[in-house]
Formats: structure tokens, sequence, C-alpha cells
């Protein structure tokens, strides 16, 4: 597993590194098909075993509106983003009328089609207007260093000096050292970085920076945990040997990117 792990990294990291420096529509649109693939695993996970037709076509739409969202915030299309919100509720809701079985529980189903659009996509979406920001590709691989190096720091401190359990019936395996191991791997990377990311930032406000970005990667973490253990699945997909699915890759940048958006571009920018 863990060979299988750090294989599929170094195979990824020059592809990641790369997408991110050339930036532009490429970037914005690999973290489309990025949407579009978490988006799908989500969709398996909310609604396991579902194959009717209406779950297969409500997923397509919002794979699709998933993909619009990501791509007009590349152009700056805000309209368009409203827009596209207003249809991933509309459309789904139009399909459920003909089909209607009042035995049905139509409110959820379509509460989590919803949730799926605003989970996945919005995160991507910001990492784009990020990305066109000044200071954009900096920031990027600061965000990207410290949620990864707070998955790994989690990981190894969990697993070899954690005793007492964080959440123990959301993530068996997650430890409260481990949370702090993740934190301090947060620290860590961005303070070595200051020079390269926040050059003029002073290091209380990184240092705090970078446990906020932890702590919402933790929650975002967790957050996919509860809805696999909810489901009763292990991991979001396989496509990602080592690692599981693209959920469980993105996991916790889905919730720190928003976090990192509102400090880096309306406080520090």
């Amino acid at each position: 597993m863990h060979f299988k792990r750090w294989i599929t990294s170094l195979v990824a990291l020059p592809i990641l590194i790369f997408l991110v420096y050339k930036g532009g529509l490429l970037f914005s649109a690999t973290l489309a098909i990025v949407s579009g693939i978490g988006l799908w695993e989500y969709y398996q996970i909310v609604w396991p075993g579902d194959t009717r037709a209406l779950a297969r076509s409500i997923s397509l739409i919002g794979i699709l509106l998933g993909a619009v969202i990501v791509l007009g915030a590349f152009f700056q299309l805000m309209p368009l983003i409203f827009f596209v919100v207003s249809l991933s509720i509309i459309l789904p809701a139009v399909l459920f009328l003909k089909p209607f079985d009042p035995n049905e529980d139509v409110p959820r189903f379509l509460a989590l089609h919803v949730m799926g659009v605003m989970y996945v996509p919005f995160s991507l979406a910001l990492m784009t207007v990020i990305r066109s920001t000044e200071n954009g590709m900096a920031w990027i691989f600061m965000i990207l260093c410290v949620v990864f190096a707070g998955d790994t720091g989690a990981y190894y401190a969990g697993r070899y000096l954690g005793k007492r359990k964080l959440c123990p019936n959301v993530s068996p395996g997650k430890t409260v050292v481990g949370a702090m191991g993740g934190l301090a791997a947060n620290l860590v990377v961005i303070l070595a970085g200051k020079s390269f990311w926040l050059p003029g930032t002073d290091w209380v406000t990184v240092s705090l920076l970078a446990i906020a970005i932890g702590i919402a990667g933790q929650v975002g973490d967790l957050f996919e945990s509860m809805l696999k253990r909810s489901s009763g699945v292990k991991d979001s997909g396989h496509l990602l040997p080592g690692h599981g699915g693209v959920l469980d890759r993105i996991d916790a940048l889905l919730f720190a990117v928003p976090m990192a958006y509102v400090i880096l571009v309306h406080f520090l920018n």
C-alpha cells in the first residue's frame, strides 16, 4: 500500500507541477475533468447501487454543469455560474415530475445532488480564480504543499504515535496525535516556503493561515469519510493506486481551498 501510494504520487507530481505552472485554460480544463470524476465518485457514494436511468441522468447533469462552473470561473462569467446553479435544481426537478412516486425520498435525492454540485466544482473553480491572480501560481503551489503535507503528517503521526481516536464513528483510523501532526506539518511547510509564497507577510499571519488551511483540510477529510461510512463505502474509487479515488485525494483540498481563497484574495491580496 505504501509503495503504491508513493509511486502514484511520484508519477502525478511532475504533471501537477506542469499544470500549475502553465495555468490558463489548460489548468482550468484539467480541473473541470477532475470535477467530473470527483462528482461521479460522489454520486456513487451517496446513491450506492442505484442503477435507475433517472439517477444516471441526474449524475450526468451534475457532471456537465460542474464542468461549466469551473470553466465559467476561468472566463469570469459569474452570471453564467449563477444560471448553472439554478439549472442544477431545475433540470433534476423536471426529470422527477413524470416518474414521481410519493413513496420515494425525492427531497433527499435532489438535496444530495445539489450538495454534490456545490461540494466539488465550486472549490475547484476557486482554484481557477486564485491561479488567475497576480500571485496565483505561488499561492496554488502553497495550498497544495500545505494540504498534502498535512495529509502526510497526519497519516504517519497517527499511524506510529496516535492512540486517542479523533472521531471514531466517522474515521476509526484518525487520532488526536495524527491531527496535531498534520497541523505541525502544515506549519513547517508554509514557514519554510514563506519567502517565496508570502514574502511581505508577517510570521504570525502566515502561521495562522497554515492552521486555518490545515483545520479546514482535516474537516474536509472527515466530511468525505462521513459520506463513505454512511453508505458503507471504503474508497470513493480505484483510479489512483494506493490512494483510492480522486475524491479521496482531493477531499481535504475541497474544504481548504475556500478557506485559503477568502484569506489570500480578500485579506492578503
